[in-house]
């Protein structure tokens, strides 16, 4: 009589140790090394895998942008104008042009294009 309520209650407590997770959890129907067959199923967990959430790298900065600045006239005479970049405006009537066309004087200095 001691012996079989000795044996229930190592077996209780070893199903107890078990379902506290005491032992490596074995596959249903599988015996644990204690001996004891797990009634619970091995679980899977998957693995979480969290994205990359880092901004993508910037790529390299533009070169600024070169504003031309327009020519100041220099001299004047009966024939045309100097601008300050070295330039020869020649007067056509009330026009100046300048090496590639039709000059806009406008406050001492020539938009040229």
């Amino acid at each position: 009589m001691i012996r079989s309520t000795v044996f229930i209650l190592a077996v209780q407590f070893a199903m107890a140790g078990l379902a506290l997770g005491g032992e490596a959890a074995a596959p249903a129907g599988t015996r644990s090394p204690s001996g004891i067959r797990s009634p619970y199923p091995s679980i899977v967990v998957p693995q979480i895998v969290i994205p990359d959430t880092r901004p993508p790298a910037l790529a390299a900065p533009q070169p600024p942008v070169g504003i031309q600045r327009p020519a100041t006239i220099t001299s004047c005479d009966p024939g045309g104008c100097w601008s300050s970049d070295g330039t020869r405006l020649n007067r056509m009537g009330p026009e100046l042009t300048g090496p590639r066309g039709i000059c806009n004087p406008q406050a001492g200095t020539a938009n040229c294009p």
